[in-house]
């Protein structure tokens, strides 16, 4: 196969096959349980593979989670000529991806592909809301991200895997390719087609057609006189781009013409925009990775899934290392040292960093005074120091031959460094061996230090079976070029012009070697990286950073050959960063530059003045700066700690704060941003947060002047299938009935909104019947919503009473207050409140105009026998006895779901205690505050608290009129009562006996 391994002198050597008793797990065990709970076994009795087939190297993307198998389409027997094709396609597969290369020659650098297990989730709200009535996110196992969900109808044919570098999206790929190759899982699927963006940007042609493509990448299977290449169209097939983040097409969806031809010569990108559209091989199945920064690359509609590679969690992280590390007693320390520190066991997470991580804390924690003082000094705590400590490690492998000085293993870093800077600056991902020897790199040179370039670079056969070449892993190509850069400035006077600067490059990154100084170096390095576009040389400035602290320039003893003023230049450093954070107004960037000051271990200053700000003993929330709000962000979304609510209003009322904060609020669940002073930009910032993949399900932005404006840049976010947000609060926030009409069209589209709180907006009764509209069309998932103050009149409630009969409704609480109903709104909300579909649990009605007369209708349909009716408040309304009398007649069927119940200051009196005290036992809250009860109303009550049967829990009867005679019958009745009360309230009432009080407060009443 073209994009087989070719391996060199420094990949393999003979006897680095593992064996039976290296494969073997922790406890020399046959099998173990995955963090999945899926029990998989990693002893082979089939040899290891032939290592020329190649092998996935975990710091490329290593893990994913274990899985059952799984089908999603009926699986059509096969005959035997199908069976053969199949399986000459899948021989190969099993080979090639059974086993994990982790940069080493010793055995246990070769692992077993069902041990590195990160979980995966399912994101795409659109599709989940198909399947589900309550959203929320399904871990879903790598093997059955094809299949739909419980209850959905339509069927996946295209997802998009996204994840940060180095989570494992490849190898979750790798997997399910291992799985469907050996037979476990996704039989129905007849042939596989894996096509890397970082091989494909190797194809040199200026046209080809898609199957010329094909046989390219799978020349063997496809030149059988076998293969039908008839069942491209007819065989359900996968088709796997990996790494859309390495892809250097433009993808031009909108303006690439059709192409539906397999034989048809076309540009690469044309082919590529027309197979993801689906114009090439319909019916084929697609499967895309990338990183989170590029996949908006694809349309939304070009994607029926999304899912999300989110790592080790924190059980697969202790699982991995004793599955690393045969020592299980030093498995334990490395375990133990990385709980005591949050910011490297974060760091975990990611398993190539954990790899990295470990393979330095086995060899120092080996040592017994280090592993006795770890305080010492001499365990790394930033990423600049593993990524050396361990790049040192690899230095004491033994060596092939006995190099001579000029290939020096210090000779041979800086070459690797110059190639890293080099292919970094062109933006190449795979290059070949001429620019090897552009950087004075020569294969012989390599395979004298086969620990340090089997960690660094990997050979492989290109598509015309050249030899081509590639970093691990990105963030080791950064490493390697940051400290060729760092060493070229440091060692200015000693080194040659031709190995420290690029008299003819022109390209941004060069540009650095035109700076007069190393501090100069850094400040400019500062700002390419703010220019640069999805972070491209944020870990490159990192290390670069972190080499000029001087404990740092310690470890480069033998490369560094003479040191500057590292103390000075770090301050001076320190200071612009620090300037930096104050200018930028872009979270993200400003993320990465405090990175910078943790790897120069200068966090102290900002956090110092943060920490003390939000200390309790600090009141005011209006102090923070931007540049400490970008602080607070960094703070939080470091601390290890789950980030359920985030509450503005605990820092700032500035939208630029707001902004800063953003990183921190797309990871939460909950932000409360109420009363920010967030505008139509702050709306804007916030719906791209609700375009991708983001935590947040709650979002509060009420007392904030939006108007339509505002609230039409955040639809647009709340229109994206990627959007996950269930509880919308938008409180006071200026809006008008046009904002009402862009909502309407959004609750149609399957939209997640399940609460939403537009109180004290200029709604209107237009408004209203735009949001009706909505509601009533069968996608609409909505269960609350509240419009109170929201200036809804009787014409209004026609609309919304038509919903609250629909079938397709889903509303469940409905709050109405202050709104002038009048007995005609709520007539008219009565016709649905009577209808059998009617879903309604909580209604509020306070202080809408009601009179004695709404009570009629509102009887009839809490008697009706079909209410779901539970909360009703109806106070502020003038119902006075009669209509007490009324509601107290629907109250008592024996059906009635009535629970809790708000009358305060309805004009009611003694009387109505009458019609209240035969239907008091079946509720769990009263509250009849502000009427004129008196003693005799109160003794009424306090009769039924006596009743065996009474469920009451809360009764208010503050300002009732009350004496101690109506206190004192309470008292009587609270002693002998056997019910659930556990609160009675009674403020405002003209209690004089202390003993009474005494006594009452005993009995848990609120004076």
């Amino acid at each position: 196969m073209s994009g087989d391994v070719e391996p060199g002198p420094y990949e393999i050597s003979d006897g680095g096959l593992p064996t039976e008793e290296t494969r073997k797990g922790p406890e020399g065990s046959g099998r173990t349980e995955s963090p999945c709970g899926s029990e998989v076994s990693y002893r082979s009795k089939e040899e290891p593979p032939d290592l020329k087939e190649g092998h996935c190297n975990i710091e490329d993307r290593s893990g994913d989670i274990a899985s059952p198998a799984g089908c999603h389409h009926e699986q059509r027997d096969m005959g035997p000529q199908e069976e053969a094709v199949q399986g000459d396609h899948k021989s190969p597969m099993k080979q090639k991806y059974r086993y994990l290369w982790e940069g080493g020659r010793e055995p246990s650098s070769y692992t077993l592909i069902p041990y590195i297990d990160t979980d995966m989730y399912i994101s795409n709200q659109k599709e989940l809301s198909e399947a589900k009535t309550m959203s929320e996110e399904v871990l879903v196992e790598y093997n059955g991200i094809l299949q739909p969900q419980s209850g959905q109808e339509n069927p996946i044919r295209s997802v998009l895997t996204v994840g940060v570098s180095g989570v494992g999206k490849t190898v979750t790929v790798q997997r399910f390719i291992q799985d469907w190759a050996d037979g476990k899982a996704n039989q129905d699927i007849h042939s596989i087609f894996p096509l890397p963006f970082r091989k494909l940007n190797l194809i040199r042609e200026k046209q080809c057609s898609l199957l010329y493509l094909l046989e390219h990448f799978y020349k063997d299977a496809m030149d059988r006189e076998s293969f039908d290449k008839s069942t491209l169209f007819s065989e359900n097939i996968l088709v796997i781009f990996d790494g859309l983040d390495e892809c250097q097409y433009p993808l031009d969806f909108q303006n690439n013409p059709i192409c539906s031809d397999l034989s048809a010569p076309a540009p690469v990108d044309v082919l590529l925009t027309n197979l993801i559209k689906g114009n090439l091989l319909p019916s084929a199945l697609l499967w895309i990775t990338s990183r989170p920064e590029t996949a908006s690359r694809i349309p939304p509609s070009c994607i029926d899934r999304e899912t999300e590679v989110r790592g080790f969690n924190d059980s697969s992280k202790e699982d991995y290392i004793q599955m690393k590390i045969h020592d299980q007693s030093l498995a334990s320390k490395i375990i133990k040292f990385l709980r005591s520190s949050p910011s490297l066991y974060s760091m975990c997470q990611i398993p190539v960093y954990c790899r990295i991580l470990v393979s330095v804390l086995e060899r120092l924690l080996s040592n017994q005074e280090i592993a006795e003082n770890p305080e010492s000094g001499e365990i790394p705590q930033t990423l600049t120091q593993i990524y050396t400590y361990f790049l040192f490690i690899q230095t004491n492998i033994p060596k092939e031959k006995s190099p001579t000085p000029e290939y020096k293993v210090e000779n041979i870093i800086f070459k690797l460094g110059k190639l890293a800077f080099q292919q970094l600056e062109k933006g190449n991902l795979i290059f070949y061996e001429d620019d090897l020897k552009a950087s004075d790199l020569s294969p012989s040179e390599v395979s004298l230090y086969p620990g340090v370039c089997a960690e660094s670079l990997r050979q492989e056969l290109g598509l015309r079976k050249e030899t081509v070449f590639h970093f691990g892993h990105i963030s080791i190509q950064e490493h390697l070029a940051a400290l060729y850069v760092f060493l070229s400035f440091a060692n200015r006077e000693e080194a040659t012009s031709s190995s420290c600067c690029h008299p003819t490059a022109s390209s941004q990154l060069a540009s650095l070697f035109r700076a007069s100084s190393v501090y100069e170096l850094l400040k400019n390095a500062v700002d390419l990286s703010l220019q640069s576009e999805h972070g491209r040389l944020d870990f490159f400035l990192r290390f670069l950073v972190g080499f000029s602290l001087e404990s740092n320039q310690t470890l480069l003893q033998g490369l560094l050959v003479r040191e500057g003023s590292a103390s000075n230049l770090s301050r001076k450093t320190v200071e612009y960063i620090q300037k930096k954070i104050c200018e930028n107004p872009f979270p993200d960037k400003c993320m990465n530059l405090f990175h910078c000051l943790s790897e120069l271990h200068n966090l102290c200053s900002l956090e110092e003045v943060v920490r003390a700000r939000l200390s309790p003993a600090t009141e005011s929330r209006h102090s923070l700066t931007p540049a400490q709000c970008s602080a607070v962000a960094f703070l939080l979304l470091n601390s290890g700690e789950e980030l359920a609510e985030f509450d503005m209003t605990k820092y700032t009322d500035t939208e630029e704060c707001v902004l800063r904060l953003l990183p921190v609020i797309k990871a939460s669940r909950s932000a409360l941003l109420h009363g920010c002073n967030i505008t139509s930009q702050g709306c804007k910032r916030l719906a791209s947060i609700l375009k991708s993949e983001s935590c947040l399900e709650e979002l509060d932005l009420s007392n904030n002047d939006l108007q339509d404006s505002g609230f039409s840049q955040l639809l647009s976010g709340l229109q994206h299938p990627l959007c996950n947000l269930h509880t919308l609060k938008l409180w006071y926030c200026s809006l008008t009935d046009k904002s009402c009409e862009q909502l309407a069209e959004t609750l149609g589209r399957k939209s997640s909104l399940k609460a939403l709180n537009l109180s004290r907006n200029s709604v209107q009764d237009a408004g209203l019947r735009h949001l009706c509209s909505g509601l009533q069309n069968p996608d609409s998932q909505l269960e609350k919503l509240k419009l109170d103050d929201c200036v809804i009149s009787a014409e209004g409630c026609e609309a919304l009473g038509s919903v609250l009969g629909s079938e397709s409704s889903c509303l469940r609480e409905l709050s109405l207050g202050n709104n002038n109903l009048l007995d005609l709104g709520l007539g008219r909300l009565c016709s649905g409140l009577n209808s059998p579909h009617c879903r309604l649990e909580k209604l509020g009605l306070r202080e809408c105009g009601l009179t004695h007369s709404s009570c009629v209708a509102l009887a009839a349909a809490l008697g009706s026998g079909s209410s779901r009716l539970r909360e009703l408040n109806l106070s502020e309304n003038e119902l006075q006895d009669v209509g007490m009398k009324l509601l107290s007649q629907g109250m008592r069927t024996p059906d009635r779901t009535l629970q809790r119940l708000q009358l305060r200051y309805c004009g009611l009196t003694a009387s109505s205690c009458e019609s209240l005290s035969s239907v008091l036992p079946s509720l769990m809250e009263l509250d009849l505050s502000g009427n004129n009860l008196q003693d005799t109303g109160v003794t009424t009550l306090s009769w039924s608290l006596t009743d065996p049967s009474c469920k009451l829990k809360k009764l208010q009867l503050s300002y009732c009129g009350m004496s101690d005679v109506g206190g004192a019958a309470l008292g009587s009745a609270l002693g002998r009562a056997t019910g659930p009360l556990e609160l009675l309230e009674m403020t405002g009432n003209s209690l004089q006996d202390p003993d009474l009080k005494l006594k009452l407060r005993s009995l848990h009443c609120l004076l």
